[in-house]
């Protein structure tokens, strides 16, 4: 995973060089801001950074960590001021808001030229988070997996049936208070 990390960030990196990005530097060094939202991937993304420098002088990477409650405002707001980071993470809860409001680049031509990527290498669910109207606007770099895990003996003692494919949040939250026994400290 942590070779596909690498890869992922790497490919970022380059996309945004070929497209262009903001030249901070007095010497013609091309910066680069990648911003993040996890304070504890920034030791590994800044390692990732650096081996991308490495390999691409004159192309420094400033890795950005800004807090998730804070991460979305701060992106609005650098969108609407037109400076966005050059590369930042996306979530699939925002990537429609910030596609439809033109906030993100269409990679779509650049990941067909590129040999190095190739999105039929992950989920076909995943990469069709990040595009629209047929446009790619990112490269997935993880998924997330959710799951309950649940005590059957609480289950049983309490007499509720076990989660299967037809609970909803609603069933998730009856099912919770029903396992509850306060004098006994179960929290359900």
């Amino acid at each position: 995973m942590k070779k596909v990390l690498v890869r992922f960030l790497c490919i970022a990196f380059l996309l945004v060089g070929i497209a262009g990005c903001s030249s901070n530097s007095t010497s013609g060094d091309v910066v680069i801001t990648y911003s993040i939202w996890d304070k504890i991937q920034e030791p590994g993304m800044r390692a990732i950074a650096d081996a991308f420098e490495e390999a691409n002088p004159g192309i420094k990477v400033n890795v950005e960590v800004t807090p998730w409650d804070q991460y979305w405002t701060k992106l609005e707001a650098a969108a609407t001021g037109g400076t966005l980071p050059d590369v930042f993470w996306m979530h699939s809860s925002q990537s429609a808001r910030f596609a439809e409001g033109n906030m993100l680049m269409d990679l779509t031509e650049k990941i067909s030229n590129s040999e190095q990527v190739d999105l039929s290498k992950f989920p076909e669910e995943l990469s069709k988070l990040y595009t629209f109207d047929g446009n790619v606007y990112a490269i997935p770099k993880d998924i997330d997996t959710v799951g309950l895990w649940y005590n059957k003996t609480l289950f049983d003692a309490a007499g509720v049936s076990y989660p299967d494919e037809t609970w909803t949040w609603e069933t998730l939250l009856d099912a919770a208070q029903k396992l509850t026994d306060k004098d006994n400290g179960v929290y359900g």
